[in-house]
């Protein structure tokens, strides 16, 4: 029997087994039954050494098997703290090997996304884009803010072909345009943060266009661009 730092002690069945005894036998038996909890079991030695001598109050207090004696109930509380004490163990064992699977499988997860988005910024080659869906990956990789949600990935890129007239090549210079300039969004409402360039030359804050992003403290705005009034 291990042992046990501590076991259930019920007082008022203490003080009703032992009202007859002395208060220097209930020392002899108080000071037993602790060696017996440490112990599991005491030799006749172990007795004689406690109470110096035979004594019947106390004796009789303790069964007798073999060569050791013991008293019923502090074996059986122990014994049955033990019990209690191997099961929750059992139990945090469990939840622990739980928990740590759940947090290994969080862990892979986390590692394969991010070695996905580290592949995906390495292998999009910006010559290479050659599609709508293959540029919009590109935008969502590069862009402030992260990648879309799922529900309005869809729309923002159906808006995307919509601005552009499902050109292309414009498509895909507007994004590169708002990647370049770490835009959150490449659209402001029905207008595109880029507009073809009317030529060689064009405004570098316009392109063009005659409307320019512009930024204060209530976020940006498209404003008129007077470029070629400047010139």
């Amino acid at each position: 029997m291990s042992k046990d730092p501590a076991v259930l002690f019920y007082t008022s069945d203490f003080l009703a087994g032992t009202l007859t005894m002395s208060n220097e036998h209930i020392g002899m038996y108080i000071k037993l039954l602790c060696l017996q909890h440490q112990k599991g079991k005491l030799t006749k030695r172990d007795m004689l050494y406690i109470c110096s001598t035979y004594v019947v109050d106390v004796f009789e207090k303790f069964k007798e098997d073999g060569d050791f004696f013991y008293n019923e109930r502090m074996f059986n509380e122990s014994e049955r703290r033990q019990k209690y004490s191997k099961s929750r163990r059992e139990n945090i064992a469990k939840r622990y090997e739980k928990k740590s699977k759940e947090d290994s499988t969080y862990v892979v997860h986390m590692e394969t996304e991010t070695e996905t988005e580290t592949i995906t910024k390495k292998d999009i080659c910006v010559d290479e884009i050659k599609d709508f869906e293959t540029l919009f990956k590109y935008w969502e990789v590069n862009k402030k803010g992260g990648a879309y949600k799922k529900d309005s990935r869809k729309r923002m890129l159906d808006k995307l072909k919509k601005l552009t007239g499902n050109d292309f090549e414009y498509a895909k210079e507007a994004i590169l345009h708002c990647v370049d300039s770490k835009y959150q969004g490449f659209c402001d409402g029905s207008e595109l943060y880029f507009k073809k360039n009317k030529g060689k030359g064009g405004c570098p804050d316009c392109h063009g266009s005659g409307q320019k992003q512009v930024y204060g403290t209530g976020g940006s705005r498209i404003v008129p661009c007077y470029h070629d009034k400047l010139k």
